[in-house]
């Protein structure tokens, strides 16, 4: 497929030289070379093409590319945390507001379980998951920064979640597993790759980011019981070692894609964007 040519220089930052893919996830350089790296699923409207373009200049003049960061902006990464404490706090400061640190017991913390259970419905999941350990952050922080006194600590520590029954609390469903008859019905209308990237989480009960950053390089395939072990994964920070049994069922999967280079993912989505396009061309009719 040929792509528009990339025109405008400093205008839009991605020099002359190159060709810029429609879709946002894809760059490539216009001199012949193949270099194409999937961009972040993040943000597909801020992309950095001019890193790709800099980055497959590198790689043709053998220079090593330049790691492209992973991590969302510090701006985004804020807004995620104020997103997950502002309710917690905001009934926390509704309630007791103009109450002074240093006078926090657990019957307060009883209490404000008590108004969040009774009065605003919630369940028992969300207040011992995201209401209580929030409360109880908060004051932690505010300790380590000299806020608060070190003695109320120790109090609100002490408060105990809401137990099964307690305050008539409302209890939620079960998460439960994907019905296998409707799982086969999806599988059948998704692409090759993503159809099995889904057989192979399900085979091996992975995570999507662990599934995604899999190379043969994190494998160990010299037992009849394959091990992969991601170089990065949810514990990681925490110094925790991750080991993924992968038997044959899923072995069988991931040998389609033995070819693959041992320092590139498995799967690739832009392959999988490659197949979705070269479908929807053959089945285009023109009027």
């Amino acid at each position: 497929m040929e792509y528009p040519p990339v025109t405008g220089g400093a205008a839009n930052g991605l020099g002359t030289g190159g060709t810029y893919h429609p879709d946002p996830w894809t760059v490539r350089h216009a001199e012949g070379h193949d270099w194409i790296q999937p961009l972040s699923f993040t943000s597909r409207t801020a992309c950095d093409a001019p890193a790709q373009v800099r980055a497959a200049q590198a790689e043709r003049s053998g220079a090593r590319p330049p790691r492209r960061p992973r991590r969302l902006p510090r701006s985004a990464r804020l807004a995620r945390v104020v997103r997950g404490v502002r309710p917690a706090l905001g009934r926390l400061t509704a309630l007791y507001g103009s109450t002074p640190a240093c006078e926090f017991s657990p019957s307060s913390i009883r209490a404000l379980q008590r108004k969040a259970v009774v009065e605003e419905g919630l369940s028992r999941q969300y207040v011992n998951g995201k209401l209580l350990p929030v409360i109880k952050r908060a004051f932690r922080w505010g300790v380590r920064e000299g806020l608060v006194p070190a003695d109320v600590l120790p109090r609100i520590s002490a408060c105990e979640p809401v137990a099964y029954g307690e305050y008539g609390a409302r209890e939620t469903e079960p998460v439960r597993p994907v019905d296998p008859e409707l799982l086969d019905r999806t599988l059948a209308e998704l692409s090759p790759i993503i159809a099995d990237m889904a057989r192979v989480q399900l085979l091996t009960g992975m995570r999507p980011g662990e599934l995604c950053a899999m190379r043969w390089d994190d494998i160990e395939t010299s037992s009849s019981c394959w091990v992969y072990r991601p170089v990065k994964h949810k514990n990681s920070h925490r110094g925790k070692p991750r080991a993924i049994p992968i038997g044959p069922k899923g072995q069988k999967v991931l040998m389609r894609y033995r070819r693959r280079p041992v320092d590139q993912p498995v799967f690739l989505p832009r392959e999988a964007d490659t197949e979705r396009r070269e479908r929807l061309r053959s089945g285009r009719r023109t009027p």
